[in-house]
């Protein structure tokens, strides 16, 4: 809070400000990860036929790995800065079964 006081404006009062952010927050975070989820579906689209493995969950399981250890090495991401985040390796991991599974029930 203190820091908002330094860049709050002199007519919002802080908590409004506070409030403002508990409340838009998820909204962002979720419009952020739709967003990227196609992004990252559409980069799986075009690689899909490119990856030497038969199996279709294989094929999204070993891309979402691949994703994650991009991430991982991205100083700029919020939860890995030059490391491997091991509590984002299930999300990925189910992220990869559930592409896999749904591109190759609906190539």
């Amino acid at each position: 809070l203190l820091l908002l006081e330094q860049v709050a404006l002199p007519n919002i009062p802080v908590e409004e400000i506070y409030n403002l952010i508990l409340f838009f927050s998820p909204i962002i975070f979720g419009v952020a990860s739709f967003l990227f989820g196609i992004l990252v579906g559409v980069i799986y689209s075009y690689l899909e036929g490119k990856i030497p493995i038969s199996n279709p969950l294989l094929k999204g399981v070993t891309f979402s790995l691949i994703i994650w250890i991009l991430l991982s090495l991205i100083p700029s991401f919020p939860f890995s800065p030059f490391s491997f985040n091991y509590l984002l390796i299930i999300p990925s991991i189910l992220y990869g079964i559930t592409l896999g599974f749904f591109y190759s029930k609906f190539k």
